[in-house]
């Protein structure tokens, strides 16, 4: 589980597939889950397990199911259950439908079925993802235990052009690192998550460095990672 949740199990990917793209694009139906690992067979894997990494999300469709599995109900149920609703957190959810993502902000990811993204997307409020990540670093729902073990980070590499990343690193579903941007004298830890995702790209991003714990989030359409972590950047370092 570990190994799935850090991108260190060796499972493929489909982000890569111009088959998933194409499909995509012409608003066609998310392919089966038997097609998909049919075109990106799990048990092939590009490194031995632990002894690298690679992103899949692939991996956390098998973390999705497993979570099913075990509290015998959906995603989006179990995700409000044991998640959301600790965190009073009551507006976002796992989106299933056309319907859901068509009632988001940014129109270029209306008509999308969130069916192609097989590990489950979350929709909601943008001060929603803020509570959800300071909750999650912040409160009770972790044991000590559990948090140490999220935070646990396995070093990728170093600058990413374009980007404020200075050091880059992944947790059990974090990415971690350190961020700087011109007139800082010393780069930011941060953790949290950059994506991009239909009609838009976000950051969401927590620090402890040096004074309270902050917590960020920035979503925008057209554009890039680089231009939402700088804005994220801005904001945690704002006095």
């Amino acid at each position: 589980m570990r190994h799935l949740l850090q991108h260190r199990a060796g499972i493929g990917d489909y982000g890569s597939l111009r088959a998933d793209h194409d499909a995509v694009g012409k608003g066609e139906e998310p392919w089966p889950v038997d097609v998909l690992l049919s075109r990106v067979p799990p048990l092939k894997l590009l490194f031995a397990p632990g002894s690298g990494w690679s992103y899949s999300n692939i991996g956390y469709l098998f973390v999705r199911r497993l979570i099913e599995e075990t509290c015998g109900s959906d995603l989006r149920e179990a995700l409000a259950d044991q998640v959301l609703a600790p965190f009073g957190i009551r507006h976002a959810h796992v989106a299933k439908t056309r319907a859901d993502m068509n009632r988001t902000a940014f129109a270029a990811g209306h008509g999308y079925n969130p069916g192609w993204v097989y590990h489950g997307v979350v929709v909601g409020p943008v001060v929603e993802a803020v509570l959800a990540l300071h909750r999650l670093q912040n409160g009770d729902l972790l044991s000590p235990v559990s948090r140490a073990a999220m935070l646990d980070m396995h070093p990728i590499g170093g600058a990413l052009p374009g980007r404020p990343w200075i050091t880059t690193g992944y947790g059990l579903g974090l990415m971690m690192g350190t961020m700087r941007h011109n007139g800082m004298l010393n780069p930011l830890a941060v953790l949290g998550h950059s994506a991009g995702g239909p009609g838009s790209v976000g950051a969401v991003y927590h620090t402890a460095d040096g004074g309270a714990p902050r917590t960020v989030a920035v979503f925008a359409a057209e554009a890039t990672e680089g231009v939402v972590e700088d804005e994220a950047l801005n904001l945690l370092t704002r006095g």
